[in-house]
């Protein structure tokens, strides 16, 4: 026997059409840096910065492993591979005069 998942399942949850994920980092750091902006003021900036971040990086990259992609081309080696020789390239004009 096959169980087939209604479609409104499959879909993340979503609060205030902001994904589940995102709230609980912002009631977290909002909530941090409530309780502790009268003991340490870099504390609570730390808290603030965490939760800006999270949402620019979520922001920036909305797919699932987009960052980790992003991170992996600027961190690999970057080759062009040309059909000539170096020889002739670098006898090529690259501009008119």
């Amino acid at each position: 026997m096959e169980y087939k998942v209604p479609k409104v399942l499959e879909r993340s949850p979503e609060v205030m059409g902001f994904d589940l994920a995102k709230i609980g980092v912002g009631i977290g750091c909002g909530m941090g840096a409530l309780f502790t902006i009268l003991n340490n003021l870099w504390a609570c900036l730390c808290f603030v910065a965490i939760g800006c971040t999270y949402f620019y990086i979520t922001k920036k990259f909305p797919g699932k492993g987009e960052l980790l992609q992003f991170v992996n081309y600027n961190l690999g080696t970057k080759c062009i591979r040309f059909n000539t020789t170096i020889a002739s390239l670098t006898n090529k004009r690259t501009h008119e005069e």
